[in-house]
């Protein structure tokens, strides 16, 4: 909780939306894995085991000052059975991309 009162002290002195930002949402990403670890009745290590990473890095992502890649949170969404980042896969989601393919093919085709 002390790391939580540092960020919002600097936030309020500094105000950066643009960072406030980052730091929500790596919090939440942070939170939405700790609590699907301990819906799985999981430890750290077990996460660590299932992505094939040390416990240490895992520990170091979940500390909440990691900057996440996206090829990590994939990794951990897999490895629990969830979707953390709210951009699961939806029919409107696949039509708006094969939409946007087909656009794209027909373009270069001249088409």
């Amino acid at each position: 909780m002390k790391e939580r009162n540092m960020i919002t002290s600097w936030l309020e002195q500094n105000g950066d939306p643009e960072i406030e930002r980052y730091i929500e949402t790596n919090l939440a990403i942070t939170e939405k894995v700790r609590l699907a670890i301990e819906r799985k009745g999981w430890k750290t290590k077990d996460l660590a085991t299932a992505m094939g990473k040390s416990p240490s890095e895992v520990s170091k992502w979940l500390s909440g000052m990691h900057n996440f890649t996206l090829r990590n949170i994939v990794k951990m969404e897999v490895a629990l059975g969830i979707h953390i980042d709210g951009l699961e896969n939806t029919a409107a989601n696949d039509s708006l991309c094969a939409k946007t393919l087909s656009a794209s093919i027909l373009a270069k085709s001249g088409g």
